[in-house]
């Protein structure tokens, strides 16, 4: 009886202390029970906390991932931080009790709720507060930074605070971000995800809308290339996609073979294994001869697996620019297939070795153990047994000649972060997933072919249907008729073809449209619309910066709800983790305001590493962690690059 009522009154005095904190002590009580979970659930790492002023007014402008990211940030920063919040996220009294627990200032959407949360957050500067505010006014949908409301030059007016940029980084993702295009209803990508919050320099009250969200985009580029092990390793990625689909077709060949993800990745372990016994240690960069196919994707996928460089190589050059190309990159063999390679009648200074003979040399007892493999073992064994892990981020992936008929095209290295990043763009702002169908006809020599045929069409479950003659307008139509094609990445020369050629019908599945290259003549999007149904969107990429570097949100893939995720005319926005910055063409170091044409620099994980034995062209190249593309732009109030010249692209 003692122990009972020793222990009804610890339960009454713990109850009695809980009351007393939720209504004279809510942000300590409400503190209390946050930190332990947030520290059970994520891992925290502060970089620049130097950069925030330890008294004194300050405004801190953070970007917009997640639901938490106020809580978080609390959690993260030594002082209390008053978020200017919209009011109607709060409307049921257990949020309102919160947001109040917090200190949080409320905005409604009547002119009388923005004076009234104006005038609290200028009083609370006053009072050496820190007042935290999101620039973009909602949460992001693709993972991009949005444009930036102006209401953050009003609230600063007149006090003596400074304006803090900080970038939270490591939630998107989470259940409480909208990837996978949701929130909550989803398992979460990663436990114990880490969090980092990059804190940059303090600036003046006065700091232009423009260059507060360049400094944040540009810490976006900083903290995605330093947490560039996050994103899927690729040929992990395809071996798990092709186990998945076992069922499913996921490669129309250009001939009409159909191919199962079991055939794939049965074929792919075979030709592992015949690579790794034929080539030899030494021979560590090969070359590809093939169009896009299904046997130029099962090369270079083997390739990746096997701790291989893969060189596609371009087989509209004369023999002699190829051979200069394949003496410089040092290739000892080449990989092609018998009908192509004798359609081209190339002669070439490495060994041949035609696919077919690769495949007549495996014997029989190992296709029947990639069968069995590929058909019975879980992907996390293959892994294992194929040391998929042992794959890093840096690893080069390949090397690829920028646009050129000569031999002074300069020999690209990219990494496996820099096609990851590729990949991961095209599956967060356009939101390619299992149901779409994909035109494949870009040689795999060119970065979109490389990047989007081959890996992003692999690893995101696509099904590819591949062509081998670029912009053969009525086959496209016939093969996107057939198969019920959704995505079209193409230029705007082609589309004006399509116009001519492809009968509405053909196109009638059709939902996105991406063209990259030269610019989008302004009619055309009307012209295409009025017959297709679907509206195209630009984007902007080299082989350097990958494909898609900054582009437009397809309409039908779009989401946003409070801002506009393109604008036509420009080519869209940085993709996510990408940052850019227009320079003055007399000065690189000297930053243009929104609006002002200049030299466009790219910076984040898609930048390649640099140019095969040429470090001194690279250091001309770039700048620092920008590279340097030659072309002529500006980048307008809320975001979106304007290209102006596209010389140093062609």
């Amino acid at each position: 009886m003692y122990y009972v009522l020793t222990l009804a009154f610890i339960i009454c005095c713990l109850v009695t202390l809980l009351g007393y904190m939720a209504i004279f002590c809510r942000r300590r009580l409400v503190r209390t029970l946050v930190k332990p979970i947030l520290t059970l659930i994520y891992r925290k790492e502060i970089v620049g906390l130097a950069n925030l002023p330890r008294s004194g007014g300050v405004v801190i402008a953070c970007n917009h991932q997640s639901w938490i990211d106020g809580i978080l940030i609390l959690w993260l920063l030594p002082r209390n931080v008053r978020f200017v919040v919209d009011e109607g996220n709060f409307s049921s009294a257990l949020r309102r009790w919160l947001a109040n627990s917090f200190d949080s200032i409320l905005m409604g959407s009547s002119p009388k709720s923005i004076a009234r949360a104006l005038i609290a957050a200028r009083k609370a500067l006053v009072e050496n507060e820190v007042v935290g505010i999101f620039p973009e006014g909602t949460i992001s949908r693709t993972g991009q930074l949005q444009g930036f409301k102006p209401g953050i030059c009003k609230m600063v007016k007149g006090t003596d605070a400074v304006v803090v940029p900080i970038y939270l980084h490591g939630m998107w993702g989470s259940i409480f971000s909208f990837s996978d295009g949701k929130f909550f209803f989803k398992l979460p990508s990663a436990f114990r995800r880490k969090i980092t919050l990059y804190i940059d320099p303090a600036l003046p009250t006065d700091v232009a809308v423009s260059s507060l969200r360049s400094k944040i985009l540009a810490m976006s580029a900083i903290a995605t290339k330093d947490g560039r092990g996050m994103y899927p390793n690729l040929p992990r990625e395809v071996i798990r996609k092709w186990k998945k689909d076992s069922n499913r077709i996921r490669i129309v060949d250009p001939e009409g073979a159909v191919l199962s993800g079991r055939q794939l990745l049965s074929d792919c372990l075979a030709l592992q294994r015949i690579i790794r016994r034929t080539f030899g240690r030494n021979n560590t960069t090969v070359g590809i001869l093939m169009p896009p196919c299904s046997g130029s994707v099962l090369a270079n996928v083997s390739l990746a697996i096997d701790r291989r460089v893969a060189v596609n190589l371009d087989y509209s050059l004369p023999s002699q620019v190829l051979n200069q190309s394949i003496d410089q990159v040092g290739i000892k063999t080449v990989l092609s297939t018998a009908g192509f390679y004798r359609k081209i009648d190339l002669n070439l200074g490495a060994e041949v070795i035609l696919l077919e003979d690769l495949q007549d040399k495996i014997p029989l007892k190992e296709r029947l153990l990639a069968s069995c493999q590929a058909t019975l073992l879980p992907s996390v064994i293959l892994e294992r047994i194929l040391r998929l892990d042992e794959l890093k981020p840096d690893d080069i992936l390949t090397i690829m000649a920028t646009t050129g008929v000569t031999n002074n095209s300069k020999k690209v290295l990219l990494t496996q972060a820099n096609i990851s990043h590729a990949v991961e763009t095209i599956r967060q702002v356009i939101r390619a997933n299992q149901k779409d169908v994909v035109i494949c006809d870009d040689p795999v020599f060119d970065i979109r072919g490389y990047a989007i045929n081959v890996w992003a069409t692999m690893a995101l479950g696509l099904l590819g249907v591949y062509c081998c003659y670029p912009h053969a307008v009525r086959h496209i139509g016939e093969l996107s008729m057939k198969y019920g094609v959704t995505i079209l990445f193409s230029d705007s020369a082609f589309l004006f073809d399509c116009i001519n050629e492809i009968h509405p019908k053909q196109f009638s599945t059709l939902n996105v449209v991406v063209v990259k290259s030269e610019k989008m003549p302004a009619g055309l999007f009307d012209i295409f619309e009025r017959r297709y149904g679907v509206r195209p969107v630009e984007g902007y990429g080299s082989t350097e910066i990958g494909p898609l570097a900054i582009l437009n949100c397809p309409p039908s893939r779009s989401v946003a709800r409070y801002q506009s995720d393109r604008l036509e005319g420009s080519v869209g926005r940085s993709a996510p983790g990408v940052a850019v910055r227009i320079v003055a063409p007399g000065d690189l170091n000297t930053q243009l305001p929104a609006g002002e044409n200049g030299i466009l620099l790219i910076s984040g994980p898609n930048v390649t590493i640099g140019y095969l034995g040429e470090k001194e062209l690279m250091s001309d190249e770039t700048l620092g962690e920008w590279f340097v593309t030659g072309d002529t732009a500006f980048e307008d109030e809320m975001g979106f690059v304007h290209i102006a010249d596209r010389a140093s692209s062609f």
